[in-house]
């Protein structure tokens, strides 16, 4: 074996040891730039899990510390409601009804209600309906609980005969909820604020229940 044979082994010999140890090192960086995003990502779904347990008022120590959120639509849906119904005041509708779920859960211990909006509105033909939601809270076994209210309307026509004082006053003032009456004219008006009602059709709503 001559020297000059020994000498390209050797030379080959090194340039393949550098060769693995540059192998190695590009390993080891694409190892460690992997894990980094696979952490990024891990941390990312973990982060997005948080926000939405959050957005939805759920806690993980079992303790809610605020009202639920609500669906509002109002954005989206009172355009179109006013566009069907110019008479239609959200301002007075909202007041109304949460005079109304006041009401029906009056027995309820330190009931509050803190937001109502428009959930969702169909109308089809004839048939009218619209769904809010109202954040509300009460005490129960001596502590806070909140709930969402969920209350339907519907743009309902009288049944009532003509001269039938009772099924006429069964209709409520869409403004203040008091009984509306038939005046000269034959038209329906609210014996309280004055609101004249035209038309047989009134807002009136038909169930409320915690969603």
């Amino acid at each position: 074996m001559t020297t000059g044979f020994i000498i390209k082994l050797i030379i080959i010999a090194a340039v393949l040891i550098i060769a693995v140890a540059v192998i190695g090192i590009v390993i080891r960086a694409v190892r460690r730039t992997v894990n980094r995003t696979v952490n990024r990502a891990e941390t990312q779904v973990i982060k997005g899990i948080i926000d939405t347990a959050t957005s939805q008022n759920f806690q993980f120590d079992g303790a809610q510390s605020g009202p639920k959120k609500i669906s509002n639509m109002n954005k989206i849906y009172l355009p179109l409601i006013e566009k069907d119904f110019p008479g239609f005041n959200w301002t007075e509708a909202r007041q109304m009804i949460e005079q109304e779920i006041k009401a029906h859960y009056a027995k309820r211990k330190h009931f509050t209600l803190y937001e109502t909006a428009v959930s969702r509105y169909e109308k089809s033909g004839s048939n009218v309906t619209l769904v809010t939601e109202s954040a509300a809270s009460d005490e129960e076994n001596g502590s806070k609980r909140y709930t969402i209210v969920q209350t339907t309307l519907g743009y309902i026509r009288t049944c009532a005969a003509e001269g039938n004082a009772q099924g006429e006053h069964a209709l409520n003032c869409p403004n203040c909820s008091a009984p509306l009456k038939r005046n000269a004219a034959g038209e329906l008006i609210c014996e309280y604020c004055g609101t004249l009602v035209s038309g047989e059709k009134t807002w009136q709503i038909t169930d409320i229940r915690e969603a």
